[in-house]
């Protein structure tokens, strides 16, 4: 089990009764290689791997979003 620190460079104005979803992927490519997940080499692997992700949020695996709020000027 691994903890991550993820952040966003994309600021939203969200106002009174507005929703977020937090989407959460194992891909980004092109702007990330894919990853075969085999521990082969990169740029030569042809087999793939499925990757699982889990994100715990129970009493012994407390998860949480902060989303800063900032003042209107």
């Amino acid at each position: 089990m691994y903890g991550y620190t993820l952040t966003s460079g994309t600021p939203a104005n969200l106002q009174k009764g507005h929703r977020i979803r937090l989407q959460l992927a194992s891909s980004a490519f092109p702007k990330y290689d894919r990853n075969p997940q085999t521990g082969d080499n990169l740029a030569k692997s042809t087999v793939l791997q499925k990757a699982d992700q889990r994100i715990y949020h129970d009493k012994n695996h407390p998860s949480h979003i902060l989303l800063p709020v900032v003042p209107e000027k």
